[in-house]
């Protein structure tokens, strides 16, 4: 609507031509007729309706007259740009010249005999003072307004447009000049956890990456097939030689987002550095910028092994009865971990747990077991009771013994001899066989004490064999044993066995 003004004041002026008309940014331009105008951003990462960070070259826009009447205007003529604003991205859309505002640097230029006129600003001179005072993330729109002092005349105000990358133009920009930044980056593991003892590198387990984003991130593949291929990554640096990299593109919306990098051909025990680099919606960047872990340091150590817990007995009790009701279990995980509890020991067959104390920090820890009732009693640790400093949960870990405190019993045949009498002869005495009964499992062996001391005088002579017990009949029974060397007189027999727990069975003289 301007230029139709403008238009008519050449014809006064006896010009009889078209007037045309160029709006460009970077490398668009339209023509329609005797004036060319044209707007170009300068810097980098150019994105479609956006002003962003990397624009710092400014924005130039370009005027230039054409046709046998434009010396006239060029040489009278002055160049003027207005700007507008509309908070949240929104268009600006004002009636008339008043509400644009004018620009306080290089806001008008003079043709002065030339048919070329431009006007140079940055983000300096950008302020919608009229609105908040601050242009981030809103809409701003410019405007061409060309006026001749002498005589007096001006155009009404025409936009310029933009390219907007994508084939077309657009009337507007959105300001949004504020770097994406991460508010969070987090792995699964220990919040408690300290690095390991043996360096400053903190361990995960997991391909998944927590990012808490400030912004939406440039989407070229989804939303602008066609425009520039601005790509945000994670990057996995290998520390040790050969210094291999694993990239992956990420495309992420604002907020809480979790990144799935299993193409990554990590290897369990490598330490890693982790670098990122962003692009959000305007084209704003950060990076590339290392992940450091909370030790300050940038070394990750890559480990998916589950930590195991041994738990070892004292005595040595595993697996087999013992009479002993009290036991000292020391546990040792093969991995640091900072949240093993004594909660997470269970006990079955009865028991209780006491003196539960840190024996190596993150390593190794004792307890002890009072058993309160006799038989198996097992103490375990269930799978996902405790993690390593990586996140990884434990696997099972299983320790049963059981508990004998009752007393073999035993018995001797009164019957020494074939003559199935208590009496030994001279005949006899070198082939006694002793026997009897037993409740001790099989294959325990049975003691057996001969003496000749009847009185109880301590002079006696002892004289000991051994026997075996055959369990499935309950029954032990000596090889002729010599007996010869004793004095004549009565003797006392005397058989012990023992258990497979230790309890001590015997028989009364």
């Amino acid at each position: 609507m301007g230029f139709k003004s403008l238009h008519k004041y050449l014809k006064q002026l006896g010009s009889c031509v078209k007037l045309y008309t160029v709006f460009t940014i970077l490398f668009s331009n339209q023509l329609y007729g005797d004036i060319i105008t044209s707007a170009a951003t300068s810097g980098g990462h150019e994105v479609p309706l956006y002003y962003n960070n990397t624009n710092n070259g400014g924005i130039t826009v370009n005027v230039t007259l054409t046709g046998t009447d434009s010396t006239t205007f060029s040489a009278n003529g002055n160049l003027r740009l207005y700007i507008s604003f509309a908070e949240n991205g929104v268009e600006p859309n004002p009636p008339a010249v008043n509400p644009w505002v004018n620009f306080t640097t290089a806001g008008i230029v003079a043709f002065n005999g030339s048919n070329n006129a431009s006007i140079h600003f940055n983000y300096n001179d950008i302020s919608d003072g009229s609105i908040n005072g601050a242009p981030q993330d809103d809409g701003f729109k410019i405007k061409v307004y060309l006026q001749i002092l002498t005589p007096t005349f001006a155009t009404a105000e025409e936009d310029v447009s933009f390219d907007d990358h994508n084939g077309g133009t657009t009337d507007y920009l959105i300001y949004d000049r504020v770097d994406p930044w991460l508010s969070s980056f987090s792995y699964p593991k220990t919040n408690a956890a300290a690095a390991n003892t043996s360096g400053n590198e903190y361990p995960f387990n997991t391909k998944e990456i927590t990012f808490n984003l400030s912004d939406n991130l440039y989407d070229y593949i989804s939303n602008n097939p066609t425009g520039p291929t601005y790509t945000s990554y994670i990057k996995y640096i290998n520390v040790a030689p050969p210094n291999l990299e694993y990239t992956h593109q990420i495309v992420l919306n604002s907020g809480a987002i979790t990144v799935n990098t299993s193409s990554s051909n990590l290897v369990h025990g490598q330490r890693y550095q982790i670098k990122y680099y962003l692009v959000d919606k305007a084209g704003n960047t950060r990076g590339p910028s290392n992940v450091n872990n909370p030790n300050n340091d940038n070394d990750w150590e890559y480990d998916t092994t589950p930590p195991t817990m041994t738990i070892t007995p004292t005595p040595n009790v595993n697996g087999k009865p013992s009479n002993k009701g009290m036991v000292v279990l020391t546990f040792n995980s093969n991995d640091e971990t900072t949240n093993f509890l004594e909660s997470d020991i269970s006990l079955t067959g009865g028991g209780i747990l006491r003196n539960f104390t840190v024996n190596t920090p993150n390593e190794e820890w004792l307890d002890t077991l009072d058993a309160t009732t006799e038989g198996i009693n097992t103490v375990s640790i269930a799978l996902g009771r405790f993690t390593d400093l990586a996140g990884n949960d434990n696997t099972q870990s299983q320790f049963s013994y059981t508990w004998d405190k009752t007393l073999p019993t035993i018995g001797i045949d009164a019957n020494l001899t074939n003559n199935s009498d208590d009496i030994v002869n001279f005949a006899e005495q070198a082939t006694v066989i002793f026997k009897g009964t037993t409740n001790a499992p099989n294959d325990s062996i049975v003691y057996i004490s001969v003496t000749d001391d009847s009185t109880g005088r301590g002079t006696e002579n002892i004289l000991t064999t051994t026997a075996t017990v055959n369990g499935a009949a309950g029954t032990w029974e000596t090889a002729p044993f010599d007996i010869s060397t004793l004095d004549d007189g009565d003797i006392s027999v005397t058989a012990e066995v023992y258990d497979k727990a230790g309890n001590l069975g015997m028989t009364v003289p």
